[in-house]
């Protein structure tokens, strides 16, 4: 790879110590993308720089993330040019005819371009990750053939390195809506739960129509309190229509106003202003949905036949429906807690409201599965019995169907009752990315097929496109494929795009690890912790590493630390029994694992597919505890 600063001799002859501070930071930037994607930095010939790598792939994903750093400064750019050819080394130099030629496609680039020879976008040209066009077969200064050269769009790459690995997604779909956050006009910030439900409400009843693609609450709301441009809403969530609403409550009266805008050029399809009574507001909520339905069956020539639903007999069970909805939203196990004791609230005010016994047991399930704070063999009893009160109630609510569905997976160790569960609540709401989610963790866990789980993260991401679950589940799928190399860069990406996410730390941890690369991997594990992640799942997994690096003692600190936390509360025998893995007290381990089945610890289901327990395969033990929780169809494979 070459490399210039375009017109750098201009610069040094009009202000040498602006052009000198230029040339440092060129360095700066080109030595830690370099460093970062494993290349190796040769040399600089003036304000050019010389590096070589292991692939393709990394030297033009380095090429586009030195760009995108450039492009940050302003004050200068770059041109790059790779090519693939024999070299040889002498005395930490390089030299042959594949230098030669990539330093003439360096000099044939436009400020800010990447150009790369033809066999270097022949190995690159099935990568999803990379875009290029063909801009003509060259005749290069001193080089005897002509040769074909493409350039790549970092226009569109620096999207892709936003949204990692995947494609930007192209013209929105014509059938395609987002509702955003309801602005709360009160002078009470604590209505903002009302106001959050209002729309979240309005998400839901819209899911629930044949053809029309809705996007999810993760991406729409991920908008909330930022004046961003309606087209650049648009673009982001990959939609033609949005609605966006705001709502004053004083005491028992309300104002909501509602506008249904057309993205490509915000023209207001719709809008009205309702003044009610807070005992009005399942009506309002009828009529907008009612009339937005009536505007798109107009506009995108739509047929609807929307399931009517029962409303809530009391407003006061209704309103802490929405506080538990609220709070559930955080995702933090403090305010689940505070969600669940809202909705048993609702439910004696109303112990017809289904939606409530469907909540409840999404709350349950996560205190158990998400936080691994309440043990499964109590936690997923109670997430069933909800689950099945709400389906009593009302047979049509996909959301209960996922309660089940993880209850089947994380205690019953059912694969079949689990894909039905979850394919029945695709059926009932198309639009569920829960039933994505979740399938795809079915196809991973439970029959080995990742293809099939691919595919479906694919799906999920196009009704949630920013919701970064979906994003970190794509890059696992890399690494229980075994691609790692693959894994690593996709993490990094990622963690480069959002270096706020403690995920992002626990998610490049293991796919370093994976290639053994543990000093990497145990400094992001440190990092992990101190981002106040301490949770039991993250300490074993952490533990488990340390023992793969030799760092035993390290090991058993965290395995002290785990038991210690056993004496005051719950802690899965799972993550107990990894450690011991990582140890090679082999022994131990099983006997965790054990107590784990007994236990009925969803967590075991990690056991089955991931990487991390291939040296076990071979063990008869392993053999008999999968069949015990039912999953002999990943013996013949695995």
């Amino acid at each position: 790879m070459f490399t210039d600063i375009v017109g750098y001799s201009a610069m040094m002859s009009k202000d040498e110590k602006l052009a000198m501070s230029i040339l440092e930071k060129n360095r700066e930037i080109h030595k830690t993308s370099i460093k970062k994607f494993k290349g190796e930095y040769i040399k600089e010939i003036g304000d050019g720089t010389l590096s070589i790598f292991q692939s393709s792939f990394d030297a033009v994903a380095c090429a586009i993330q030195i760009q995108n750093a450039c492009c940050k400064e302003s004050k200068f750019k770059v041109r790059v040019g790779i090519h693939i050819g024999d070299i040889i080394l002498k005395e930490g130099d390089v030299f042959g005819d594949g230098v030669n030629i990539a330093s003439r496609i360096e000099s044939l680039g436009e400020p800010g371009s990447i150009c790369v020879s033809e066999r270097v976008y022949e190995d690159i040209k099935n990568k999803t990750d990379f875009m290029a066009e063909f801009i003509g077969e060259k005749s290069l200064k001193n080089i005897s053939h002509p040769v074909k050269i493409y350039s790549i769009n970092t226009r569109q790459q620096a999207t892709i390195l936003s949204e990692p690995i995947i494609k930007e997604l192209k013209t929105p779909k014509e059938k395609s809506i987002a509702v955003l956050p309801f602005i709360n006009m009160s002078s009470d910030p604590e209505q903002e739960y009302f106001c959050e439900g209002m729309a979240e409400e309005l998400i839901n009843a819209l899911t629930k129509i044949e053809n029309l693609k809705v996007v999810a609450r993760t991406s729409s709301f991920a908008f909330k309190d930022k004046n961003t441009d309606i087209r650049e809403i648009g673009r982001k969530l990959n939609v033609g229509i949005l609605v966006e609403g705001s709502i004053r409550k004083a005491g028992n009266r309300l104002r909501i106003t509602v506008q249904l805008i057309k993205v490509e050029d915000g023209y207001h399809l719709w809008s009205e202003r309702y003044d009610r009574n807070m005992a009005d507001v399942f009506e309002i909520q009828e009529e907008i949905t009612a009339k937005i339905i009536n505007r798109l069956q107009d506009t995108l020539n739509l047929h609807v036949q929307l399931h009517k639903e029962r409303q809530p007999e009391s407003i006061l069970a209704y309103d802490f429906y929405l506080r538990g909805r609220y709070y559930i939203n955080k995702f933090l196990p403090e305010y689940t807690h505070k969600a669940i004791e809202y909705y048993k609230r609702a439910i004696a005010e109303d112990p017809r409201l289904a939606l409530a016994y469907t909540s409840l047991a999404e709350a349950y399930t996560l205190l158990s599965t998400g936080f691994n704070i309440l043990p499964t063999k109590d936690a997923m009893p109670m997430a069933r019995e909800a689950a099945l009160k709400a389906l009593e109630l009302d047979p049509n609510l996909a959301e209960a169907y996922v309660s089940l569905g993880l209850v089947s997976l994380f205690y019953d160790f059912n694969r079949i009752s689990t894909l039905k569960n979850f394919k029945r609540a695709l059926e009932l709401n198309p639009n569920s990315v829960s039933s994505y989610l979740w399938i795809e963790f079915y196809w991973s866990f439970m029959e080995g097929k990742y293809d099939e789980s691919m595919a479906t993260l694919h799906k999920a991401r196009e009704l949630d496109p920013l919701n970064l679950l979906i994003k970190i589940r794509i890059g696992y799928v890399y690494i229980y494929k075994r691609e790692f190399d693959r894994a690593i860069n996709y993490f990094e990406r990622l963690q480069d795009s959002e270096p706020d996410f403690p995920m992002g730390h626990h998610c490049l941890m293991e796919a370093y690890a994976q290639k053994k690369m543990f000093k990497e991997a145990l400094a992001e594990g440190k990092k992990m912790l101190e981002s106040g992640a301490q949770t039991v799942a993250n300490l074993g997994v952490l533990g488990f590493y340390y023992a793969l690096a030799g760092q035993k003692d390290n090991a058993y600190s965290l395995l002290l630390d785990l038991k210690e936390r056993a004496k005051k509360g719950y802690v899965s025998s799972f993550w107990v029994g990894a450690i011991y893995h990582g140890l090679g007290e082999t022994d131990s381990a099983f006997e965790w694992f054990e107590k784990a089945y007994n236990d009925r610890d969803g967590n075991l289901i990690y056991i089955t597919t991931p990487p991390p327990f291939d040296s076990l395969r071979p063990d008869p033990r392993f053999k008999q505890l999968l069949i015990k929780m039912g999953l002999e169809n990943l013996l013949a494979d695995k």
